[in-house]
């Protein structure tokens, strides 16, 4: 009996089965990787698509700004002007300008087109800024600086006082375009230093006390281009006399006083002058205190009264004193 045999390798039931899965699920798959590429290509157009927007958007602004938008700042010749002359074919809503970091000016334009305004230029002027806008809200700012030569150095002064009785020393530094600082430094003493402020940048002024010696002082004053200016002075520290007046009923209580004593004192009376000097026999000139009293006439009287101090200082009093006794 003939046998027929088989060449067919006997079948896994197990790995056929999960051949003919993954054979089903191919397709799936391939479409899912597909749908995945195409959102991703879409996402990436529309970013794409978004920046060339964005770009275009801010371009055209920029475009719009310095195309349509001008400002022209000039000098004035032979004058301390400038002109500001500014156009915009929408209409411009407002015009504000500043020199260097100071306060804003502003201007209305209501919409005009064109508008120009002559303002004065400060001294002390490095940059002007102008920013123009128009009625959308769309600004441009537009600036010039100026070519400052400054050679000149700061002018300094310095002039013995009297204040309330006491003698002090007034320092003046100014110059034409802007101080920075001033310094000062007694011969025994440390040094001391102003800053200017913002509401006097041409100019510091300052009163220091003086003591009774004879010293030097020397101030320094610095612009703000660095030039420097430098004077020292000798000061001789001196007390001015005190002069006290009191009135009680129809006499007039006067007391004049000096540590060192004096060299004369006059008391003008309604126009009669009475004199305390070496050619009175009361004279004392050791004497620090001077004491009197005096008889008003009924009415106003008129007071002057002259103190000399034997340092070389003087004061002078003025006043009315009425006696309503009578």
């Amino acid at each position: 009996m003939n046998q027929i045999l088989s060449t067919e390798m006997p079948r896994d039931n197990n790995s056929y089965n999960d051949y003919k899965k993954s054979r089903n699920n191919a397709p799936n798959n391939l479409k899912k990787a597909i749908i995945i590429f195409a959102v991703l290509l879409i996402i990436i157009g529309i970013i794409i698509l978004g920046m060339i927007f964005i770009k275009s958007n801010k371009e055209s602004e920029e475009q719009n700004k310095v195309e349509n938008a001008q400002v022209l700042i000039e000098e004035v010749e032979e004058s301390n002007k400038i002109r500001i002359t500014a156009t915009y074919e929408l209409g411009i809503n407002e015009i504000e300008y500043y020199f260097n970091e100071d306060d804003i000016t502003n201007i209305q334009a209501n919409g005009k087109t064109s508008i120009e305004k002559l303002i004065d230029k400060p001294s002390n002027a490095l940059k002007l800024t102008v920013k123009l806008t128009d009625i959308n809200g769309q600004e441009s700012e537009f600036t010039k600086e100026f070519d400052v030569v400054d050679s000149n150095r700061p002018t300094i002064m310095a002039d013995v006082i009297t204040i309330d009785s006491e003698t002090k020393l007034k320092i003046v530094a100014q110059d034409d375009i802007a101080i920075s600082y001033l310094t000062y430094q007694w011969t025994d003493g440390e040094e001391v230093r102003i800053d200017t402020t913002e509401e006097t940048q041409t100019l510091i002024e300052t009163e220091i006390s003086i003591e009774r010696a004879t010293k030097d002082i020397t101030i320094t004053a610095v612009d703000i281009y660095g030039n420097k200016e430098t004077l020292t002075k000798t000061i001789v520290g001196k007390y001015i006399p005190e002069i006290s007046v009191i009135q009680y009923g129809d006499k007039l209580e006067c007391k004049v006083s000096h540590d060192m004593g004096f060299e004369k004192i006059i008391f003008n009376i309604n126009g009669q002058e009475m004199v305390y000097d070496d050619t009175k026999t009361v004279y004392d000139p050791e004497l620090t205190e001077f004491v009197c009293s005096i008889t008003l006439k009924s009415g106003e009287n008129k007071i002057i009264i002259q103190a000399y101090s034997r340092e070389g200082t003087e004061k002078t009093y003025k006043g009315i004193c009425t006696n309503s006794e009578i």
